[in-house]
């Protein structure tokens, strides 16, 4: 059986919080569209999410007594709120 890279197109090795990063810069020119159309509560609207999800991933990770800092630093929890 050959191993195969799954992303031959990149150059360097990724971790999950640099692709998370790189998710949430892409979808700032949606969320500026979406401000000039629909006005300032959009952008209140994704802090009061990303506010929502980063307490809430913390109170699970600490129910869990799993450490915090390591989980949040993948930024999983800003892409979904956005």
């Amino acid at each position: 059986m050959s191993s195969r890279k799954s992303s031959p197109h990149t150059r360097r090795r990724q971790d999950t919080g640099e692709i998370m990063q790189l998710v949430i810069l892409a979808s700032i020119p949606g969320m500026l569209a979406l401000t000039y159309h629909f006005g300032a509560g959009v952008l209140i609207n994704v802090v009061i999410a990303t506010i929502s999800c980063i307490s809430a991933e913390t109170a699970i990770l600490s129910l869990r007594n799993r450490p915090v800092q390591t989980h949040l630093q993948d930024y999983s929890a800003v892409v979904t709120a956005v």
